[in-house]
């Protein structure tokens, strides 16, 4: 979002207007890539739940209108109103419109992570009710900057508003934080001693921290610069971003699910052919008779889902009771 808190257009426009033509160049670039992205996903996940389908379509639909919107609010100022500043101290109603829309996108992404944490959790209502309040408390500060600032004609009335931009700056991070804490504890909580599959658990962790340090380091640099230069618009840089990054966001982690279900489908495999020697004879098996019984258990994980929900780690277990072993042998064999 753009929450413009300069006093003087007489001087250079390096540190103003200047900050948001850069965060314009950067948004583009970032909305290309969420383009390409929601290509990829369309093209990979054409049976996914229609439900992510349609929030895909939200989220991108709206990201385009609000690099429209930052547009034509950074044209006007620097265009038509080159070299006029008194025009330039005038708010224009694009850069205060467009709020709305990264905002919309914030919460989506924020409440399918919250959704990820409560099939995590088993229906932890406690947790999610917690983020699901803090969400809405932050679209509600939103609402509240946007409705106020329509009724402000310059850019020094909106210092006012800053106090709101602080607050929707807190919230974000924490729950930016309250998310990425929360899907890493559950999911090194769902470690089933395997060394194979800890290490797919452990990508995951990489993953969610990765993905959740990018937007979270955004928002604090945004309020950092709120905070030590507020009559500049330097912070609007991360703001203009900031959108575009929940949205990248979201769209890499329904792409990575490919990734990490063949991965799964490795581990699978390898834990299933592990009992036979290259030759196809028995292993180490003990054995004092010929005719034995002997129990196989299999255990298989699921960490995501097709519809791009999240499964906690479940176990199916195969039990085989077999009378000797070259039972066992054409047992597995018959599997693959």
């Amino acid at each position: 979002m753009a929450v413009p808190a300069t006093l003087d257009f007489r001087g250079p426009l390096d540190s103003t207007f200047g900050a948001l033509f850069i965060g314009l160049v950067v948004s583009a670039i970032l909305h290309g890539i969420c383009l390409l992205q929601a290509f990829t996903y369309f093209q990979k996940y054409k049976h996914d739940a229609w439900y992510v389908r349609y929030a895909v379509i939200t989220v991108v639909s709206f990201d385009a209108i609000h690099l429209l919107l930052v547009s034509i609010g950074v044209y006007h100022n620097l265009i038509k109103n080159f070299h006029q500043p008194e025009r330039l101290e005038k708010l224009t109603w694009p850069l205060l419109i467009e709020v709305i829309f990264p905002g919309v996108n914030g919460a989506i992404v924020q409440i399918f992570y919250t959704f990820r944490i409560w099939r995590l959790s088993n229906g932890n209502y406690l947790l999610c009710g917690i983020i699901s309040f803090l969400i809405l408390c932050e679209v509600g500060a939103g609402t509240t900057w946007v409705a106020i600032s329509m009724t402000m004609k310059t850019y020094r009335e909106l210092l006012q508003l800053d106090p709101v931009g602080i607050t929707m700056d807190c919230l974000s991070t924490s729950i930016d934080i309250l998310i990425c804490l929360s899907l890493c504890i559950l999911l090194n909580n769902s470690r089933t001693g395997f060394k194979r599959s800890g290490s797919v658990i452990n990508q995951l962790i990489v993953y969610v921290v990765g993905t959740g340090l990018i937007t979270t380091l955004s928002a604090i640099a945004a309020l950092i610069c709120l905070l030590a230069s507020p009559q500049t618009l330097i912070y609007a840089f991360f703001y203009f971003c900031m959108g575009k990054l929940y949205v990248n966001s979201f769209l890499a982690t329904l792409n990575a699910r490919t990734s990490i279900a063949s991965q799964m489908d490795e581990i699978e495999m390898n834990s299933s052919s592990d009992i036979i020697t290259p030759r196809g004879t028995i292993g180490t098996i003990p054995s004092r008779s010929n005719n034995i019984n002997i129990h196989i258990e299999t255990t298989k994980e699921a960490v995501l889902s097709s519809s791009g929900g999240d499964k906690m780690p479940t176990r199916a277990l195969d039990s085989c009771p077999l009378d000797s072993k070259e039972d066992l042998v054409e047992q597995k064999k018959s599997r693959f």
